[in-house]
């Protein structure tokens, strides 16, 4: 835009001259753009760009709102822009949502979310897409080829076609012409491209791994080994105990203690697992609820002092969070646990919990064991009961046709062991 300015006079002193020169904006009247970055959720998106006529004027606030000031009888195009920070807000059950909707298991209703999961900005949703949001989530990449980090979008615009939300483009600029007032209203829905589930509420990163709920955790069982300097230790790499349709996690070790020499990946492709320098990053999804799929790799370490295994070896949150995807697409963490031979039996928390009629209740054996599991009110007395033999690993036994209600306890026992949870019941 051609600028012009008025000279409005000099002043000469010192054999110095000094021309002042003042912009026609000066003497303008200013008028106020405002608006809202929401998400998907409706949920205000913080530190969004407000970009104008290439400039940077100012970033959204907490709630998601912005203003400027900007002279009156401009013309004005907004453009948002951010393509950084690829990975924040991405997880693994992304990837399980979307293949749901590329099976037609589950189809997505909702634009913005069928805009999210198109990673390589094809307009078509395919197994390409996976492939490059995995790439992000196990850091082989830190970018999507084709597209950025975030798209903004006007938020008025009206979709011919949901189901085919890019088919007529959408508009991702605001052209405010000739403004001669306030202009209020200048909503944008901020999409972060990769996060199907749509809650990002903040562009960047964030400083911490988002905590999960208080749920009980899908144990990752480790055999435990001592460490002897110059040996080879052999351990396998299982999935987490119990069924699910996903999970995700970063194991890492001491390199003062471990190097790893060898990683055998055994399942077929490869690509859901990453190694990166002390660690290695597991993304593994499924369109089906599965259980039981055998060991995930074999990892091989050269002990380079001596010690325990347990203690040199860990899940780290630091860049992606140990999550598990139950039946229910529940999150659960991921906690490892070291198998050594006596160890008692857990048992887990069940759900739901207050529960009406139905309940599962979820438990971990070391060794195979004949088990008896019941349920008693606070007098002692047995409203329900089931015995059986079960194998090493998790099990989860469906409770049902409960008519009571109030406080019960549920009880596990296995020969020499006896734990003991509460149970509402409603």
């Amino acid at each position: 835009m051609k600028q012009q300015f008025y000279l409005l006079g000099q002043f000469i002193a010192l054999n110095i001259c000094f021309i002042f020169l003042i912009s026609p904006a000066a003497f303008a009247q200013m008028v106020t753009i405002s608006g809202t970055f929401i998400n998907p959720l409706g949920q205000g998106v913080e530190g969004a760009p407000v970009i104008v006529n290439g400039d940077l004027l100012t970033l959204s606030n907490a709630d998601g709102s912005y203003s400027f000031e900007v002279p009156q009888g401009g013309d004005y195009t907004i453009a948002p822009f951010y393509d950084e920070n690829t990975s924040t807000g991405v997880t693994t059950l992304d990837l399980v949502i979307i293949a749901k909707h590329i099976l037609y298991v589950n189809p997505l209703d909702n634009p913005y979310q069928i805009i999210a999961a198109d990673a390589n900005g094809s307009c078509t949703l395919t197994a390409i897409d996976l492939v490059e949001i995995r790439k992000v989530i196990l850091s082989v990449v830190d970018e999507f080829p084709f597209n950025t980090s975030w798209n903004f979008f006007d938020a008025s615009y009206v979709f011919p076609n949901p189901e085919a939300p890019c088919a007529n483009g959408i508009p991702q600029t605001i052209e405010l012409l000739d403004v001669q007032s306030d202009q209020t209203g200048i909503d944008w829905m901020a999409v972060k491209m990769g996060d199907v589930q749509g809650n990002t509420t903040m562009v960047g990163i964030s400083d911490e791994v988002d905590q999960m709920s208080p749920a009980d955790p899908a144990l990752l069982v480790l055999d435990e080994q001592q460490l002897k300097r110059g040996a080879y230790n052999t351990l396998e790499l299982p999935f987490p105990e119990g069924a699910s349709y996903g999970f995700q996690f970063e194991l890492k070790w001491d390199p003062e203690y471990l190097e790893l020499h060898h990683l055998e990946k055994l399942l077929e492709g490869g690509e859901y697992i990453f190694e990166t320098d002390n660690s290695l990053k597991v993304s593994w999804y499924s369109a089906d609820l599965l259980k039981d799929q055998g060991p995930l790799a074999n990892l091989e370490f050269l002990a380079k002092q001596p010690g325990q295994l347990s203690d040199h070896i860990w899940l780290s949150q630091s860049t992606l969070a140990s999550e598990f995807y139950g039946a229910n697409l529940e999150v659960s963490p991921i906690e490892l646990y070291f198998y050594q031979t006596g160890d008692q039996p857990i048992l887990f928390q069940n759900y739901p919990n207050p529960a009406a009629g139905t309940t599962i209740i979820p438990f971990y054996l070391t060794i195979d064991s004949p088990v008896r599991l019941s349920i008693i009110d606070q007098n002692g007395r047995v409203i329900w009961e089931k015995k059986g033999n079960f194998g090493i690993g998790r099990h989860e036994i469906v409770v049902d046709g409960l008519r009571e209600s109030g406080l019960f306890y549920y009880r596990l026992e296995v020969p020499n062991h006896t734990a003991t949870k509460i149970v509402l019941l409603k």
